[in-house]
């Protein structure tokens, strides 16, 4: 996980750092981009069905979760230095400090799944965490919709 993290959120800071530095046009496409992808992803998790399965955990979906985690666009974009492309040094600096976070936060996840996945019964509760995590995207991306046309005039 640490590994695709290190990949999904150099690229996306990378692009964050192109589209902030193309000006208000470039602020403003970001915006739209960004709620566009957090509705994807409301979208996907509305849809989805629980799966008790528990071979969900290998590589490749691992891979994907990780870079279709919207934390990944928040982290380049907000807490990550916006001088990704010319000072990486300061870049290295700062994704091993978010690394220690990562590894604590991981621990505490984990071990809050393990204890849910220990619970009888736990279909009625995934099917309210699935929705209740649906509308939170998409009450976040309505709002940066409305911050896009709001906030910025394109030309």
């Amino acid at each position: 996980e640490w590994g695709w993290y290190l990949i999904i959120i150099t690229s996306c800071a990378a692009l964050t750092f192109l589209l902030l530095s193309a000006g208000e046009k470039g602020i403003w496409i970001f915006k739209l981009f960004c709620a566009g992808y957090l509705m994807f992803l409301s979208v996907q998790i509305w849809r989805s069905e629980v799966n008790p399965s528990d071979k969900l955990f290998n590589p490749k979906s691992i891979l994907i979760t990780t870079i279709l985690n919207p934390k990944a666009l928040i982290f380049s974009s907000v807490i990550f230095p916006a001088s990704v492309l010319s000072e990486p040094e300061v870049y290295l600096f700062a994704f091993l400090n978010f690394s220690s976070v990562v590894l604590a936060a991981s621990a505490f996840w984990i071990s809050l799944g393990v204890m849910v996945k220990r619970r009888k019964n736990t279909k009625k509760f995934d099917i309210a965490i699935r929705s209740v995590s649906s509308m939170a995207l998409t009450t976040f991306s309505l709002f940066m919709v409305y911050s896009a046309f709001s906030h910025h005039t394109v030309t």
